[in-house]
């Protein structure tokens, strides 16, 4: 079974790498372009970036283990709940990794950077209402202050252009940092409060 599921991994990493070649061949992108990291390729300062790579990869963390708890939860609520908190995480991080609201969606689709904030504002919003049975047995303590460091870096971004980084991008890592804290601590009541695997 394992080696099935290691092949079906390798076979989808292949099907990546083939399409990003046949992409970089039809629009005439260097390979190398796409495969190495943009620091040495634009030959900028080793510190470009490094707090937003920093809250990228507590986006990610906290995806990881959202799903991984609801992976081994055995209450069918709470494993759901997880499972769509971490979707809606693996989104955002997909989000900020790839700058689509910023860049990609303005580029392809024309939409502005502020209807992908409402989308995604409505989303949340979902969110909350079909889960607030599990999210008001959670810890209201650590999810508050993160839509609270969250709804600030967007205000910010959206309203008072001239807000410095240290400000608009402080308080995102803020929210990003908290929302993976709480991440870590409902995935591990939800692991606590599933009976044991017989």
């Amino acid at each position: 079974m394992r080696w099935k599921k290691i092949g079906i991994i390798y076979f989808l990493t292949f099907l990546l790498l083939a399409a990003v070649k046949f992409i970089c061949l039809a629009k005439g992108i260097e390979t190398k372009m796409v495969m190495r990291d943009p620091i040495p390729l634009l030959r900028g300062a080793i510190y470009v970036g490094c707090v937003s790579n920093l809250g990228i990869l507590a986006w990610g963390y906290a995806a990881s283990v959202f799903f991984f708890a609801g992976a081994q939860s055995r209450v069918r609520g709470l494993s759901v709940f997880l499972f769509w908190s971490g979707v809606l995480t693996a989104l955002l991080t997909l989000d900020d990794f790839f700058l689509l609201h910023e860049k990609v969606i303005p580029l392809l689709f024309g939409i502005p950077e502020k209807i992908t904030h409402i989308f995604y504002g409505i989303l949340t919003l979902i969110y909350l209402v079909i889960f607030r049975e599990n999210i008001l047995k959670s810890y209201l303590t650590i999810l508050l202050p993160a839509f609270f460091f969250f709804a600030v870096s967007l205000i910010l971004d959206d309203f008072i252009h001239s807000a410095p980084p240290m400000l608009e991008d402080g308080a995102k890592l803020f929210g990003v940092v908290t929302w993976a804290f709480y991440a870590h601590c409902a995935g591990a009541q939800a692991i606590q409060a599933s009976p044991e695997r017989g």
